[in-house]
């Protein structure tokens, strides 16, 4: 890849885990294994792909 390619790359935007885990009703538990798998930040995508929701009752 050349440098032009490289800039012109949209950087992927990082949260911190525990207002993720907040926004989305995570438990604690749960919100631990994911600051010990990857430390105080994540991407979106990232902490999605590794928790598991809620249930949703009706």
């Amino acid at each position: 890849m050349q440098m032009d390619h490289i800039a012109r790359m949209p950087a992927q935007k990082v949260y911190k885990v525990t207002e993720l885990a907040r926004a989305l009703h995570i438990r604690d538990e749960q919100e631990q294994e994911l600051k010990t798998l990857f430390g105080e930040f994540v991407t979106r995508q990232e902490f999605l792909s590794n928790v598991e929701p809620p249930p949703r009752f009706r």
